[in-house]
């Protein structure tokens, strides 16, 4: 009696101890197969013929539920060992590998109390962890000092460190953060099958600084020196005054350019319409007028042109920061030239 007591123990111990070896699969387990009672054990052996049917119907998500639930009633490292089949056939190679690795050490624990039912289940857990070890990768972190480790984001226990972690084949990630904050970060190709031995040291690392006191309102940053003499952030309005005088004086020139064609011809026109209209042209009569009319708007044009000529010059003169603009105390008129508006605004 007391021998099976010990070997209880310790199987608990091993399992529970297995589990944290990798935080996505946690497996509660129920009681021993060496103390269940004939319920749990006919419970357990309904829910792991269901799942058997199910892995051979290869709907092994399912039989891998079925198996957890015979393994949640009675520990058995045979619905364990189904379980991490199932694992395997889904293509969760890691956690499948990782758990045929805890199968073997259940079953080691429970061979010792009952061979001959446990010993094949040993065998078979061997046999199937090594034909996953040619598709899965093993990293083996050696750390100094206490060091929190995870590799390919998985948080790995102090007591695994000395044995090898399976990953995904590929590009791996290993994180050492120390107690004070020092972190060390490796990255390793591990390919299908091989393994690939890590050293870590953050004591060369630098130590993290030190996280902002609560509370503790940060200087506001320096801002550069500006200075606004009233002349800042403003358009010239030469270039403006420029063009409008050249289009005021080409169309200054258009007027000139047809007043001077058409007013003899004009004239004499309308005389000779007046005296006798059988010798008009009114062709030529028309286009004299059209003429004296280009003329006439061309010269307004070239009035308006200058008159806003003018005003720009005007304004940008006046726009020139004396004194009391310099100090800031009296902003100079401003100008807004836009699309359909032109406008003063500023301060008298």
């Amino acid at each position: 009696m007391a021998r099976r007591a010990a070997v209880l123990l310790a199987a608990c111990v091993t399992a529970s101890s297995a589990l944290l070896a990798h935080p996505s699969m946690a497996l509660a387990g129920g009681v021993s197969p060496i103390t269940a009672s004939p319920q749990d054990r006919k419970r357990a052996q309904a829910r792991y013929e269901e799942g058997t049917k199910l892995y051979e119907a290869h709907r092994y998500a399912d039989a891998q539920k079925a198996f957890q639930e015979s393994y949640d009633i009675v520990a058995s490292p045979n619905s364990h060992l189904m379980m991490a089949r199932s694992m395997r056939e889904q293509n969760q190679l890691v956690l499948a590998y990782e758990e045929l690795e805890r199968v073997e050490n259940e079953a080691r624990q429970l061979a010792s109390a009952d061979p001959a039912k446990y010993s094949g289940t040993v065998d078979k857990a061997i046999i199937d962890r090594e034909a996953l070890r040619k598709r899965v990768g093993l990293v083996t972190v050696r750390a100094r000092g206490e060091v929190s480790v995870t590799v390919a984001g998985h948080a790995v226990p102090a007591d695994r460190l000395t044995r090898p972690v399976a990953v995904t084949p590929g590009r791996v990630e290993i994180v050492g953060t120390s107690g004070d904050g020092r972190r060390a970060t490796r990255f390793v190709n591990v390919g299908a099958g091989s393994a690939q031995d890590v050293d870590l040291d953050v004591s060369a690392q630098p130590l993290a600084a030190p996280a902002p006191t609560a509370g503790a309102a940060e200087p506001p940053p320096d801002l550069p020196a500006t200075r606004d003499d009233g002349n800042e952030r403003r358009t010239s309005l030469i270039p403006f005054a420029v063009i409008s005088g050249g289009l005021g004086v080409i169309a200054l020139g258009v007027g000139i350019g047809f007043g001077v064609a058409q007013d003899p011809i004009y004239e004499d026109l309308v005389i000779q319409c007046a005296k006798d209209k059988k010798l008009c042209d009114e062709n030529e009569r028309q286009r004299g007028q059209s003429w004296q009319t280009t003329a006439n708007v061309s010269f307004g044009v070239a009035g308006g042109l200058g008159a806003l000529t003018a005003a720009l010059v005007a304004i940008e003169l006046a726009r020139t920061p004396s004194s009391d603009e310099r100090t800031g105390r009296l902003p100079a008129p401003r100008l807004s030239v836009g699309w359909q508006h032109v406008g003063v605004s500023g301060a008298f």
